[in-house]
């Protein structure tokens, strides 16, 4: 057996990959089993379970709806009986063709000698009819049968529970008002201030005005404000009467731009949580607004009725006389249109069936001339201005009725059933009645925090007081409320970031908004100075103490009266105003008083009410129970009315523990202190208190007990309850399984190990701003300067994609000139790399920073002249600091960069050390949480080094080693093992301590300089020797490959009924509805291959067939799938070979290694096995060819114009280096042509001669039409580039259009029964590679 020497382990980290290399301390690549070391594994990206959760809401809803209904039908069964003994069977299979029915009868409620359907229709067009006949008490109605229906309807549709008491409580619109206008003056600092001589009852009666149409009443409602034309009051009007309105106006602020909301569409419930991604807290104010909306809403649904059924009736009968007047009119004007309008499936069937509104309306509109002088015709038209013709009972706009509503009517009509009914009085054991009964049923909601009430389902958490039937009048003895509470927050509450074992604060708790508002605070400086902690403790106390929302207005005055005068442009460190508050501390002082609120025994308990109310939240009588449970004596119930009006939400990553029990020695005082003290005792960032300047961070260590015994690496001992994305859970574990196997093959663990997470993955959802548009609204607010007018035509011609040049942007963002002198620079002179440069402020040598606020543009001349130190020099300084200044106040510059290019004074030792800790330190959540479980596997021998995503990058430029995504998938293992390299000298130069760094260099008198770092020798780098075994790595050596196999999971099928009769799954499993009469599921899903044998045509048969989702549950054995494979895909004689083959799986088939993707009826769709790899020269060729077309592609839409521009390019850019000449056409045409002969090479004769694809005739139909060697330079690219794009790909197009007139689809589709011919073998692999298995079918 082997025995490892010490070795490192490289991990690359993404969320859809794993690259891992194992060396030695020379960083040779180890071997095992005759393979090096090395590899890239592949896995699909874990997704979030939302949309199964919707699913499984709504079939809950459903489902409990469907109880609901159950439970009616128990308490009438008994008493219908006797009136009508099949009613509930003819309700049960009234959507089944008569044949099907169990009672053969065409009626489905009334099918007595006298009353049939159709009469009970016509007296009751509708079921709101039927209601108000009930409330009115008319005796005609009081008929067991339509008393059931009546209230079946009620409890199906029992409007939402979001008030709790009466709904006069909860309607009132001076409330609801006086509280958004409060919001918006105390959160939002909009001083939204109607005129004196206005009431709230004008605003009210502007709202519910039926003759105004939305924009009318906006424009009124504007008028009644004593700034009518500000921008943002006129945005909050459209908001508030339904029409769109932009966030980026109400807020002005250009990253919520993409919040554009219009209350009127109906779709806000389903779009709310993107809406709350893209504006976090503020989605508060979207809230309140749309709490004004929906009492508009529910003012003109109820009108002056008393009851929600007699205005039903009334919609009714105006949809009856609108559709009357339309007939007579389009049968009088166009009997074409009337028509198109009436015919069956015509616009009217649609409008009434699908609410399409807005096209109905605008067909209808159509018809009409503007200037017809018609009465009716205008009646017509001014009723659909007015969103009120044909108006219909069944809207998206009932989901504002709340269920108090439908009570009132319940109750009314229960009241004059008894009358009718005495048995609806009669109390069984229970000590209730039959309409107590329903009454509980109707009100019933189980609360959220209870959960699914079956404890055997893995999601539920309940725990019961007795065990047995639950039932809405049984609730409250059945389950321990409080109890199951408790385990709801133990649930609900993620892990702290920092200290992994505990649960993290309530984001709005006393604790945690401090130490946002003090970490904000403690990066405020003043002309580049951070300011004196004395002046930080007064603005907490004097701004943030008293004042729910601290902009820069306020704090200047406020340090005026300290005697600091400075300007807005003075001000630095925060982002233009402050984004934290301490809201919750003064809502607090308001309840509680200022005396109260500082006291240890009041802020315990003002932290539990603040963790119930953002636990609980809507369930008020929840946290009412709690505060009164725990602290009855100390809150008084004026007080707690108050609480529970105080809406709190969202948790924060920090728990109390970090943040007061983390504690270090405070070098002046000697004592201990926390975290959050030293943020108030101090003016450093929390990322400056983690840093090695305190040993913060070797407290947590301690803290978490690193040195714990190895745990086994299973899913669910380490991953499962981890509190992070599904994408980040699936990327750590499939580190994990990799790290798991390197442990068994080495039977050690790893002296050190590299891990770097890369840039570019997903695993938090960012917005992207179009460029053109940003800079565009920047222009259009520049008011008096005509300088602008010229770059603002010359910006308009530009694309998104050309801006993505750096140059470019920055020069529209420095107003076309150098930052250093502050000259115009000429377009047109712009991409002269002799002429301009792109300089960084904070010097490259100290810094690695390429982000906007640290680069500028400048003249290549003044660039040279300066030196490579900070600050930058006084001349430059005070010659531009006015246009710097301007830039500032246009919004073209950061206050960062700001504050970059005018400080005067160079870095301090903190600073430099904080650079390189930067280099050295992540922060980012998944990788840390990898780290973590690391230390825990490995234990405390090994050390868990972070390389930051960027170093690879920097060695890969420095010796030309470039990535190359596009061509393969080896660049993962190439960068796992360049983790190692790069983390290694990085740990070795700066070792853990860059503080000690910076003392050490400083004693000796030299600099550092990270762009020397990969040139020079040290102890475990000598880049003069090692280089050569890098790049023969690199490009001699094929990593290992893999993809994680996986069986399906999830939906069934597609959602919607389709009418198609073949191979749909049925709509109820037992098989009761045909499909071929009642439609069925399509598309359906399947859970994975299996390997059947069966005879057809007296010949015995292999073929891969798949398994659906929907019945694999029922398939446990052979036997079961033989079964299945005879009954479902009528095989005969089948037998089993093979009974799984995951989606994914690797196999081998007639000479060549191919992933099987999918299937359909007679074919299977695959996947190459294996990759392309190029010689370096090659490599090098077609990589800088590659990049340059699809740059060119992007930004030119004209392939005429791409082809120029690319032709023009190829001489300098396939040139050895910048000082060799250039090459000539020939020279190129060489080449590529080398290009080519490789590839080609490889697929007639090499590893690719045996893949069974149309690939390769598409090259000799390509050849036949234009040989190759006859091809320019751009047409020979192209086609390798659709070459390797297929070699790579799955399917797609092989597109030679522009030079052959040549396009063809692409996928490799292999026949079900063939793929398994002769050599056939699954090839089993272990997530590394290192280990494979070979299934062969005959065995």
């Amino acid at each position: 057996m082997k025995k490892f020497e010490d070795y490192y382990l490289g991990i690359d980290l993404g969320t859809s990959s794993i690259g891992w290399a194992v060396t030695n301390e020379k960083y040779d690549i180890l071997r095992f089993n005759k393979k090096f070391m090395w590899g890239t594994h592949l896995f699909d990206t874990g997704n979030t379970a939302a949309e199964r959760r919707i699913f499984r809401t709504s079939r809950r809803r459903l489902k409990r709806k469907k109880k609901r209904i159950e439970l009616l039908q128990t308490l009438f069964s008994e008493e219908i009986s006797k009136k009508d003994f099949g009613f509930f069977q003819r309700l049960k299979e009234s959507q089944y063709f008569i044949e099907d029915k169990t009672i053969k009868n065409k009626n489905t409620l009334f099918m007595d000698k006298n009353y049939t359907d159709q009469d009970y229709h016509m007296e009751y067009p509708t079921i709101y009819h039927l209601r108000k006949a009930l409330i009115d008490n008319e005796g005609s109605a009081f008929e067991i049968r339509k008393l059931y229906l009546a209230i079946s309807h009620i409890l199906s549709h029992r409007g939402h529970f979001l008030f709790e008491g009466e709904l006069s409580d909860n309607l009132d619109f001076d409330d609801i008002f006086n509280e958004f206008v409060k919001y918006l003056n105390e959160e939002l600092n909009i001083d939204f201030k109607i005129k004196s001589d206005v009431s709230l009852q004008a605003i009210k009666k502007i709202l519910t005005d039926k003759m105004l149409n939305r924009t009318k009443k906006k424009e009124k409602l504007s008028e009644l404000l004593e700034e009518e034309k500000n921008k943002i009051y006129q945005e909050i009007w459209k908001l508030l009467v339904g029409n769109e309105a932009k966030m980026s106006t109400i807020f002005d602020d250009k990253e919520y731009e993409e919040a554009k909301i219009a209350f009127s569409k109906g779709n806000y419930d389903e779009k709310e949580e993107e809406y709350e991604s893209i504006l976090g807290e503020k989605i508060l104010f979207v809230q309140k607004a749309k709490a004004i909306y929906d009492w508009m809403l529910l003012q003109n649904i109820l009108k002056e009725d008393k009851y929600l059924s007699y205005s039903k009736v009334k919609l009714y009968d105006e949809h009856k006389k609108d559709l009357k007047i339309l007939k007579d009119v389009l049968k009088k004007l166009d009997k074409k249109a009337y028509k198109e309008v009436f015919s069956e499936q015509g616009l009217y069937e649609n409008y009434a069936k699908k609410n399409k509104k807005e096209e109905f309306y605008k067909k209808i509109k159509s018809y009409f001339n503007d200037n017809n002088t018609d009465e009716i015709v205008k009646n017509i038209l001014n009723k659909i201005e007015l969103d009120s013709f044909l108006p219909k009972q069944k809207i998206k706009d009932n989901g504002v009725i709340p269920r108090q509503v439908h009570q009132k009517e319940l109750e009314i009509i229960l009241k004059n059933a008894e009358k009718y009914f005495s048995w609806l009085t009669e109390k069984d054991e229970t000590g209730l009645s039959v309409s107590e009964k329903i009454m509980k049923i109707f009100k019933f909601k189980i609360p959220y925090y209870v959960g699914p009430l079956n404890s055997k389902s893995p999601f539920a958490w309940i725990e019961r007081k007795e065990y047995g039937k639950i039932l809405p009048w049984n609730f409250e003895n059945m389950v321990d409320i409080s109890k199951t509470a408790e385990k709801f927050i133990k649930r609900m509450t993620n892990k702290c970031t920092y200290l992994p074992e505990k649960d993290v604060i309530p984001k709005n708790s006393l604790l945690y908004t401090k130490y946002m508002v003090l970490n904000e605070l403690n990066n405020l400086k003043i002309r580049g100075e951070k300011i004196k902690v004395e002046l930080k403790q007064k603005i907490y106390t004097e701004l943030f103490q008293k004042n729910k929302k601290t902009g820069m207005k306020t704090l200047i005055e406020f340090l005026k009266s300290q005697n600091i005068v400075v300007t807005k442009a003075e001000i630095t460190g925060i982002d233009g105003t402050f984004n934290t508050s301490l809201g919750s501390y003064i809502d607090m002082k308001k309840i509680f008083g200022e005396e109260n609120i500082v006291k240890d025994n009041y802020k315990k308990m003002i932290e539990d009410i603040i963790l119930w109310i953002t636990l609980y939240g809507e369930e008020k009588r929840l946290i009412k129970s709690k505060i009164e449970e725990k602290y009855l004596e100390k809150v008084t119930p004026e007080e707690i009315k108050l609480i529970l009006k105080l809406k709190y939400k969202d948790w924060s990553r920090l728990s109390k523990e970090f943040l007061t029990e983390i504690e270090t020695m405070d070098e002046e005082t000697g004592e201990l202190i926390s975290i959050i003290e030293m943020l108030w005792r101090k003016n450093e960032n929390i990322m400056e208190l983690l840093s090695y300047k305190y040993d913060f961070s070797d407290r947590i260590k301690e803290y978490n007990g690193i040195n714990k015994e190895e745990k086994n690496i299973t899913y669910e001992d380490l991953i499962k309850d981890l509190q992070v994305s599904p994408s980040v859970k699936k990327m750590i574990w499939r580190a994990l399984v990799i790290v798991k196997e390197i442990k068994k093959v080495t039977k050690k663990s790893p002296k050190k190990v590299f891990i770097e997470m890369a840039r570019d993955n997903q695993t938090e959802k960012k917005r992207t701003e179009k460029r053109k548009d940003k800079l565009l609204e920047l222009y259009k607010n520049i008011k008096n300067d005509d300088s602008i007018k010229e770059l603002e035509k010359n910006l308009k011609e530009k694309t998104n994609d050309e801006l993505k040049s750096k140059k470019l942007y920055l020069y529209y963002l420095q107003l076309g000139r150098c930052m250093y002198s502050g000259e115009v620079i000429r377009l047109e002179d712009l991409m002269n790399d002799n002429l301009y440069d792109i300089d960084h402020i904070y010097p490259q040598s100290k810094i690695k920073d390429d982000s906007f606020d640290n680069t500028v543009l400048v003249k290549k001349q003044i660039n040279a002249d300066k030196t490579d130190e900070y600050p930058i020099d006084k001349n430059i300084q005070n010659k531009c600091k006015v246009f710097w200044t301007s830039l500032k106040e246009r919004g073209l510059m950061s206050n960062t960069k700001y504050e970059r290019l005018t400080r005067t004074e160079g870095f301090s030792d903190d600073e430099l050390a904080g650079f390189i800790s930067r280099q050295i330190v992540e922060t980012r959540q998944a990788t840390k949480v990898l780290a973590n479980l690391l230390k825990v596997i490995f234990g405390s021998d090994t050390r868990v080094i972070y390389v930051k995503a960027g170093l690879t990058s920097d060695f890969r430029q420095k010796f030309g080693i470039y990535k190359f995504r596009e061509l393969n998938d080896y660049h993962h293992a190439h960068d796992g093992y360049l983790n190692i390299i790069t983390g290694n000298i990085y740990n070795t130069l700066f070792t853990d301590n860059p503080y000690n760094f910076i003392k050490d260099r400083k004693k000796i008198n030299r600099a550092y300089n990270l762009n020397k770092v990969f040139e020079r020798e040290n102890s475990v780098w000598n880049p003069n020797t090692m280089i050569s075994k890098v790049e023969r790595y690199i490009y001699k050596i094929r990593p290992l490959f893999t993809r994680a196999s996986y069986e399906q999971k999830g939906g069934f099928s597609d959602q919607n009924i389709s009418s198609e009769k073949d191979k749909l799954r049925p709509l109820k499993s037992s098989g009761v509805l045909s499909n071929t009469k009642y439609g069925g599921y399509d598309k359906i899903r399947n859970s994975y291959f299996f390997i059947v044998e069966y005879t057809e045509k007296k010949k015995r048969i292999r073929s891969i067939e798949t398994l659906p989702i929907y019945i694999k549950n029922f398939i446990k054995t052979k036997n079961a799938l033989e079964k299945y494979c005879k009954e479902n895909l009528k095989l005969q004689e089948p037998k089993i070979l093979i009974s799984k083959l995951n989606y994914k799986s690797l196999v081998y088939s007639n000479g060549h290694k191919y992933y099987i993707n999918s299937k359909t009826a007679n074919s299977v769709t695959v996947q190459n096995g294996i990759q392309i790899t190029l010689i370096k020269e090659n490599y090098e060729t077609y990589r800088k060819i590659y990049k340059n077309l699809e740059y060119l592609k992007l930004i030119y839409k004209d392939e005429k114009i791409v082809e120029e521009k690319f032709l023009e390019k190829l001489p300098k850019l396939l040139k050895k280096s910048k000082n060799a000449k250039d090459l000539s056409e020939r020279e190129i045409s060489e080449k590529i042509e080398k290009v080519y002969e490789e590839i080609s090479e490889k697929i007639e004769k090499g590893i690719f001669s045996k893949f069974k694809s149309t690939l390769i005739d598409y090259m000799k139909e390509c050849d036949k039409k234009i040989s190759f060697t006859l091809l320019n330079n751009y047409n020979k690219s192209c086609l390798i580039q659709e070459v390797l794009k297929c070699l790579k790909s799955q399917q797609g197009k092989f597109d030679m259009k522009y030079s052959h007139n040549y396009l063809k689809s692409y996928s490799i589709r292999l026949n079900k029964s063939k793929i398994l011919e002769n050599d056939f073998y699954i090839i089993n692999q272990s997530p590394t590679g290192l280990f494979e298995k070979k299934v062969f079918l005959n065995k």
